[in-house]
């Protein structure tokens, strides 16, 4: 009885229904990061390759620093989106903490002693954390799109199963859950005895999914113990 208690536990745990909003949150939230970082890409790629391409037929110096302002115009814009992607990475460490429990060690950057704006400027682009964040807010939109699709998908396979009898009392005598298409009255009971494992089944599942987004979120978004001990020692 202890095993069966233990087992069935995971549907009124706290922490499962935080892992899965974490989970569902990775779609929208990909998707404006995608948006964010594709704009900001291709405005700079629009910038630096008219530029370079106007370049060699520049018929005065004048045209040429005109070409160059913009040439380095598109390189600030990279610059810029590469910068200002610490806002969501930002919000991406309060949620994995908030949700997830992560932990996170701080960045170089954060410890680092800063006198003036350029010496800022270099500790931050200079600081792996930095491009590893940037790496992490670009995968989010295919990771989000995947795990979005996980989650609906096992929930919506477990409720269907559970809740086939109510359908088929309600009037659809035929219906598909996965490969298995339900037909008959016993199938449905079948269905939902099924169900009632299969739901727990998928919310380990989608715990265990979230742990591994945990891990990623801490490796890609947090310092490393090395830059830590570092900082602590100098």
């Amino acid at each position: 009885m202890d095993a069966i208690r233990i087992f069935f536990s995971v549907i009124i745990r706290a922490q499962t229904y935080r892992n899965g909003l974490y989970l569902l949150l990775t779609f929208p939230l990909g998707l404006a990061y995608g948006c964010f970082l594709l704009v900001g890409w291709f405005l700079g790629y629009g910038f630096v390759s008219a530029a370079w391409s106007s370049l060699a037929q520049a018929p005065d110096p004048l045209s040429v620093i005109k070409i160059l302002a913009i040439l380095v115009g598109g390189i600030l814009v990279w610059i810029l989106v590469i910068t200002t992607c610490g806002i969501p990475a930002w919000l991406e460490k309060r949620l994995a903490k908030w949700l997830l429990g992560a932990d996170f060690l701080p960045s170089r950057y954060l410890m680092a002693e800063k006198r003036t704006i350029w010496a800022r400027i270099w500790a931050y682009l200079s600081d792996p954390t930095t491009w590893k964040s940037a790496a992490f807010i670009a995968l989010k939109l295919p990771l989000g799109i995947a795990l979005f699709t996980v989650v609906v998908g096992l929930i919506s396979a477990a409720t269907g199963l559970l809740l086939a009898p109510l359908a088929y009392l309600i009037g659809y005598k035929s219906f598909i859950i996965g490969p298995w298409r339900i037909d008959t009255w016993g199938e449905t009971f079948l269905a939902t005895l099924i169900g009632i494992f299969a739901l727990p089944l998928s919310l380990y599942l989608l715990n265990g999914i979230a742990n591994v987004c945990r891990w990623f979120a801490v490796l890609m978004l947090g310092g490393s113990r090395k830059a830590v001990q570092s900082t602590n020692i100098s």
